[in-house]
């Protein structure tokens, strides 16, 4: 899912000019943006086994709309509203991950 944002093209094109061609700048991006999120979900796999209960199919299905919003399209004064309740474990672990509170 790739959505335009008009605060971040600015510094998507100053990073894409610096590198030899665009595709490296949008593979690079994408790799990491597929890190991040590969390491998200064993967060929530983790947090679920040690507190025993977790929806985890419904964490595990907004991850990537999550972490493409949290890494790439928000700023920190955002608001968010989170209303998928079984999903929670998501949102604690991407604040956990940005710093907000430990893991």
């Amino acid at each position: 899912m790739y959505l335009w944002n008009p605060r971040t093209t600015t510094s998507f094109i100053r990073t894409a000019l610096c590198n030899d061609s665009w595709a490296v700048c949008a593979i690079a991006n994408q790799t990491r943006v597929q890190e991040k999120i590969k390491q998200i979900r064993r967060d929530i796999l983790q947090a679920s086994f040690d507190a025993g209960a977790c929806h985890i199919g419904s964490a595990l299905s907004c991850v990537s709309v999550m972490v493409e919003l949290f890494y790439k399209l928000m700023e920190p004064s955002d608001g968010f509203i989170f209303s998928k309740a079984s999903g929670a474990a998501t949102y604690y672990a991407i604040l956990s991950d940005r710093g907000l509170f430990p893991k």
